[in-house]
């Protein structure tokens, strides 16, 4: 999916609707612009996140890094504070549009189709919400078997984004 930034963000998590209850192995790219055209292309994706999240199941959060009140690391079981929080700082500057795309290697998360796409699985970007400080873009594709695999359209982004501004955090 996009985020078109109005004011300078930091994302800090990642909400996610999973169907089940164990850990799953996730990975999380991010690149510079939109999604549309990048969605096989490996090399336009920069890795962000490689990790694990626990399922919380169906209709309930979540949570890679911090999401509201909750935080979700590899290693709660080290005595780093810390744990992989680092890698889950996103800065993002205001006016910038940048892609997420989620990985698991089973199909464990939960999303939403919008209907309207044509016979040649096309479909234009969908508006999914917007406030102050950004628009978030939930349309998006589900890959099947990874880069290689078909792109799946449309598809909507069934979570959230934990983020802060200088001003104040909030939670879409």
């Amino acid at each position: 999916w996009d985020i078109r930034t109005k004011k300078e963000i930091t994302i800090h998590g990642i909400e996610l609707n999973l169907h089940g209850n164990s850990d799953y192995a996730v990975e999380v790219y991010t690149k510079m612009g939109s999604f549309k055209g990048s969605e096989s292309d490996e090399e336009a994706w920069e890795l962000w996140y490689n990790g694990t999240v626990t399922g919380a199941g169906l209709d309930s959060e979540s949570c890679i890094g911090k999401c509201g009140a909750k935080e979700r690391t590899d290693d709660d079981d080290d005595d780093d504070d810390d744990g992989d929080m680092r890698l889950l700082l996103l800065d993002l500057p205001a006016n910038e549009t940048r892609a997420l795309y989620v990985s698991f290697q089973e199909a464990v998360l939960v999303y939403s189709s919008n209907g309207d796409d044509d016979e040649n699985n096309n479909s234009s970007l969908d508006f999914g919400f917007e406030n102050d400080d950004l628009e978030l873009y939930a349309d998006g594709g589900v890959k099947q078997k990874g880069w290689d695999g078909k792109v799946v359209h449309p598809r909507l982004f069934n979570g959230a984004l934990t983020y802060e501004t200088k001003w104040s955090g909030e939670i879409i």
